[in-house]
């Protein structure tokens, strides 16, 4: 997975599939990943994760709070999305914008990193 986009912002990655996945990370000079989130039935892990970058992963055999979608749309990417959205609320409430979670499913995966307001 390349990751590029907006240098010097702080922002989450979120990688969920059912199957266990061995996500391979490559990440532009200068885009800050403060948390990666790793979710899905089975366990899955990540390698070339920046240093300082903090890695979560939740799964049936982590702590069996886990979710995970393969489209943008659906009951599985509303589940993904309220699940998200409960691990990023705020004390007053209000949603921490600081992660991009877009949808898809693919072999070779280019993201970038920036702000879609």
């Amino acid at each position: 997975m390349n990751v590029s986009g907006d240098t010097g912002q702080n922002r989450d990655l979120v990688l969920t599939s059912y199957e266990p996945v061995n996500w391979v990370l490559t990440v532009q000079n200068g885009v800050l990943i403060n948390k990666i989130i790793v979710s899905g039935y089975h366990l899955s892990r990540v390698t070339n994760v920046p240093s300082g970058t903090q890695v979560e992963y939740h799964s049936l055999s982590t702590n069996g709070k886990y979710n995970y979608s393969y489209q943008s749309s659906g009951q599985e990417y509303d589940s993904l999305k309220q699940w998200l959205t409960g691990l990023y609320r705020a004390p007053d409430g209000e949603l921490d914008g600081n992660f991009m979670f877009p949808g898809y499913s693919a072999s070779s995966i280019n993201v970038y990193v920036g702000y879609k307001g």
